[in-house]
């Protein structure tokens, strides 16, 4: 029977087959994602385009993704298992390496059903603030279970948004599931040495990432070690201390790689060889060859550390000689009024002068030649959505972030021995030092097996 017989008008609005069938293709491998202990099939023509049997383990689940989302997506995926305060979250968040140009590979599940939140996107994309380049996309599928009585899935015809009952604790528990796990992952290993174009499993192909070859790294198969170079290491130490924030106030935490105990001697990223055109850092280790971006690596370190300096200290208030009004609108200065305690806790002091208007008169000591209006307006935005803002820290770090990048190793700039061991141990303990603050990755490995792959040994 004709399936658009009684309704013709809708049979106008189709795209091609081809575009249709895509949509249908897309549209059954996010279902099937969601429900994975059922079987499903996909036939079109007469060809079977996927035929995916019931998951009922572990690594059943694992085939599943990798049918919907591709090979490379589980080849650098990361798995998530957390619960807390009734909230339970599971699934796979691909590295940073694995960035995508667009979000086709974000799939976020609630309560099995696939939905798209601005609470939720809010805290993934805060999450990878500091370990992925603005204008690139985390890849992920992600799905939370808690109470139905918690979230109101009846505020979009298609039932794809949803509306949390409590909004905050929901992005305070993705955001710092996320931070913890990008915090302490390894480098995910790749043995390719060319690109392979994006491809997406719902789409047509995108263009390849704007990064180096071999961009994806291999995981540190042995713990943290630090032998005795810093000693040694004097000039590399200086550098770190140029910084306002004194490097001696600083504490990064080691990343926990949970690996097995290894022999004495053996770091991770093993011992320098070289330093190649004052750039690259060439270190050998027990897997193969390490590859270092020196100052991308110095960069990461010297933000960490001055991260965490400034976490430890209270935040130092400039008084204004000229306060600034902001106009708003009375919900606004309602709003604003009722978080003058939060203002004031993020430095920011605030008087309401009249129905509409706000008077700053004091701002954090290193925002003073900020934008007060914009300012003020951000983190109204931001308390009004999610109950509460990190503005001033993402205005802080991005601060950090360039005091970081002007006081690092140079291009250019020969390393001693000291100096590029020294860095590779701070690699080693620092998190989320397998990108800079931009997004780019620091370092890279490439195994035995990719060496003898480029002079055709075996062969």
């Amino acid at each position: 029977r004709d399936l658009f017989f009684n309704v013709p008008a809708r049979r106008k609005f189709l795209k091609t087959e081809r575009t249709e069938f895509g949509h249908i293709d897309q549209f059954l491998r996010r279902i099937a994602l969601a429900h994975p202990a059922v079987a499903f099939v996909l036939a079109h023509n007469g060809r079977i385009v996927f035929d995916l049997p019931p998951a009922l383990d572990a690594e059943q689940c694992r085939q599943r993704v990798a049918a919907a989302l591709g090979e490379g997506f589980m080849e650098n995926a990361m798995p998530v298992e957390q619960a807390s305060s009734g909230m339970h979250l599971s699934g796979w968040v691909a590295h940073p390496s694995f960035s995508r140009s667009s979000t086709d590979q974000q799939l976020f599940y609630v309560n099995g059903r696939m939905v798209r939140d601005r609470v939720i996107a809010h805290a993934v994309r805060r999450a990878f603030a500091d370990v992925l380049h603005y204008s690139r996309h985390p890849a992920f599928v992600l799905s939370l279970t808690l109470n139905p009585a918690d979230v109101d899935v009846n505020v979009h015809p298609a039932k794809t948004e949803v509306r949390f009952r409590q909004a905050g604790m929901v992005h305070d528990f993705l955001f710092s599931t996320l931070s913890r796990l990008l915090a302490q992952s390894n480098p995910i290993s790749s043995a390719a040495l060319t690109f392979a174009s994006e491809k997406s499993a719902f789409g047509p192909e995108t263009p390849a990432p704007t990064q180096t070859a071999a961009t994806r790294q291999y995981p540190l198969s042995l713990p943290i070690h630090r032998p005795p170079v810093r000693d040694a290491a004097r000039s590399y130490e200086a550098l770190l201390q140029s910084a306002s924030l004194a490097h001696g106030d600083s504490k990064v935490t080691p990343v926990d790689n949970g690996a097995a105990v290894a022999e004495a001697g053996k770091p991770s990223l093993g011992h320098a060889l070289a330093h190649v055109h004052g750039v690259y850092i060439i270190a050998q280790n027990e897997a193969g060859l390490v590859i270092v971006d020196a100052h991308a690596a110095a960069e990461r370190i010297t933000y960490e550390k001055l991260k965490a300096a400034w976490a430890g200290a209270r935040i130092p208030r400039q008084p204004l000689l000229l306060p600034v009004t902001v106009s708003l609108s009375e919900p606004e200065a309602d709003l604003a009024e009722t978080w003058l305690e939060v203002f004031e806790t993020l430095g920011i002091v605030i008087d309401r002068v009249g129905p509409t208007q706000l008077k700053v008169r004091e701002l954090p000591a290193p925002l003073r030649h900020a934008d007060v209006n914009q300012l003020v307006m951000d983190m109204l935005d931001e308390l009004a959505q999610y109950g509460h803002t990190e503005v001033i820290e993402r205005q802080i770090n991005k601060l950090l972030s360039r005091m970081a990048c002007h006081s690092s190793i140079r291009a250019n700039r020969r390393l001693q021995r000291e100096e590029m061991e020294a860095l590779l141990r701070d690699i080693e303990a620092t998190e989320r030092s397998g990108q800079c603050n931009h997004g780019r990755p620091t370092w890279t490995q490439l195994s035995i097996q990719d060496l003898d792959r480029l002079f055709m040994r075996g062969k």
